[in-house]
């Protein structure tokens, strides 16, 4: 350890050279790469915040896409079963109107034609 009154010009010279060497080398380094790494920290979490929002955003849209999707099923069902019933009275409208429709052949036809005239 040096005393101040022990300080001698070249001594001193040294120390304000080293300083002077580590304020160029060392600290203003780390100084310009804190701010760096300040401003990206901040672009990073202006990047994190906006795609949280996003995906909670999604997730809404996902939910109400599930939600119409069921709704959908559900309504294909119903209109299926609503289809199949159709069908079913249809057949038995075609099966009624078919026995109270007489029963003739093209021969009949004609001779019941020829009786006409």
């Amino acid at each position: 350890e040096t005393l101040p009154k022990d300080t001698r010009p070249e001594i001193l010279s040294i120390f304000l050279e080293t300083q002077h060497s580590c304020e160029v080398n060392v600290v203003t380094p780390i100084e310009e790469m804190s701010k760096i790494l300040n401003s990206r920290r901040d672009l990073l979490k202006e990047m994190h915040d906006h795609q949280a929002a996003e995906l909670e955003r999604l997730t809404e849209l996902m939910e109400e896409f599930k939600q119409k999707h069921e709704s959908n099923v559900k309504r294909v069902k119903e209109l299926e079963a609503n289809a199949t019933k159709l069908a079913e009275r249809s057949s038995a409208v075609l099966t009624a109107s078919r026995s109270l429709h007489p029963h003739i052949t093209d021969a009949e036809a004609a001779y019941f034609k020829d009786l006409q005239r």
